[in-house]
């Protein structure tokens, strides 16, 4: 019995120790960082929507493609490749599930941006910014959940929290720059933190050098 709890708590120190490269803060910085950056899209004189939508695909696409690349080469030639007991497995298919049913709800929030249902329903101001943060921050902490990934919680509060903000920042400053600044501040606080990890993985790991 004692063997089986030490295996577990082996497991969860692995487990949690792929969070320590901060190359997923790094990742959650920059996806909230695009909120900020969203109305830059007016910059290529394409139509709002669409001007959002791409420019915060091809921001978030080259997110994912710096995750990906960080984990391949700074990560697993560091601590290898970790694989994990019947539960973990089945909380990342879980969290693989929900992903994929977010991503179908984000389509549909953006179909109903662009039909202006939202003006039928008549929400302004701090009740339309509560109802978008909680629209973000509940993904975020159910990703906290089946990861075990303790700091996303925090991630999830501060990312809800960016709307309701930028609402706080438009009684001083004009809009867009109140967007830009408090996702700015939000992101960029994420993104530092995720490069203060960073360093200090590769300080503690670092890469093993090859039998010539």
């Amino acid at each position: 019995m004692g063997e089986n709890i030490d295996l577990k708590e082996l497991e969860k120190k692995a487990y949690r120790s792929t969070f320590e490269d901060g190359i997923w803060d790094i990742f959650i910085g920059l996806i909230l960082l695009a909120f900020g950056f969203i109305p830059l899209g007016d910059l290529f004189e394409l139509p709002e929507l669409l001007g959002m939508f791409l420019l915060s695909l091809c921001w978030n696409i080259g997110a994912v493609v710096i995750m990906i690349l960080g984990k391949k080469y700074i990560t697993v030639p560091r601590i290898g490749i970790i694989k994990f007991g019947p539960k973990r497995q089945a909380d990342q298919r879980k969290l693989k599930i929900f992903l994929g049913i977010n991503v179908l709800l984000g389509v549909i929030f953006l179909l109903m941006q662009m039909s202006g249902i939202f003006g039928f329903i008549n929400l302004q101001g701090f009740a339309l910014s509560i109802l978008v943060g909680i629209f973000i921050s509940f993904p975020f902490g159910v990703c906290a959940y089946f990861m075990d990934f303790h700091r996303l919680y925090i991630y999830a509060v501060l990312g809800g929290a960016g709307f309701f903000l930028t609402d706080v920042f438009r009684l001083f400053i004009s809009p867009p720059f109140s967007l830009i600044l408090a996702f700015g501040i939000i992101g960029g606080s994420i993104l530092i933190t995720g490069m203060i990890f960073l360093i200090k993985f590769i300080r503690e790991y670092p890469k093993p050098n090859k039998l010539s």
